[in-house]
């Protein structure tokens, strides 16, 4: 997806794309990868 759409769907298009792109800290580099993990944990569970 977009740079765009990835800054309007934050906890689904974000997460889902670094799951898909196998690299979290590309996808958010001014995240650590715990809290993207728990963002993820915390939107699914």
């Amino acid at each position: 997806s977009g740079l765009m759409a990835d800054l309007c769907n934050y906890t689904s298009e974000i997460d889902m794309d670094a799951r898909m792109l196998g690299g979290e800290h590309k996808v958010r580099p001014y995240a650590p990868p715990n809290v993207g993990a728990n963002l993820v944990f915390a939107h699914y569970a």
